[in-house]
């Protein structure tokens, strides 16, 4: 649907397609239709359109020390052109972002955790 509205511009689909795509892929971020979504995105949308690029590069980091054990997700880096790119630029302007607001990560998962706690809210990890 998203490749649809960018291919005849028609901007309420491709927002309509995103709103819809998001909680779905932030859901099954480990699963293999998440990899193939990831392929047809950058196959079928424009290097300018951001929308859903963007946004599975941020599911990809918020994920990416479970990510890195999955056979799925090497094969789609090396072979999705961009992909891994927009990984690390994601990476670099969160990590600015955290460094410049002092926010504390978790070891384990690598979450975004308030200094007010003991343990991660995603691993369960104790915070050092």
């Amino acid at each position: 649907m998203y490749a649809i509205g960018e291919k005849y511009n028609i901007q309420g689909l491709k927002a309509l397609s995103k709103t819809k795509f998001i909680p779905m892929a932030t859901s099954a971020w480990n699963h293999n239709n998440f990899f193939a979504a990831v392929c047809e995105i950058y196959k079928s949308t424009p290097e300018r359109d951001r929308g859903l690029r963007a946004e599975v590069a941020k599911i990809a980091c918020l994920r990416l020390p479970r990510l890195t054990h999955h056979p799925k997700f090497f094969e789609t880096r090396r072979n999705v052109q961009g992909f891994a790119a927009d990984i690390l630029q994601e990476l670099m302007d969160t990590q600015l972002d955290r460094l410049e607001n002092g926010v504390i990560l978790c070891k384990g998962c690598g979450a975004d955790a308030c200094d007010e706690i003991y343990w991660c809210r995603m691993c369960w990890r104790a915070m050092d």
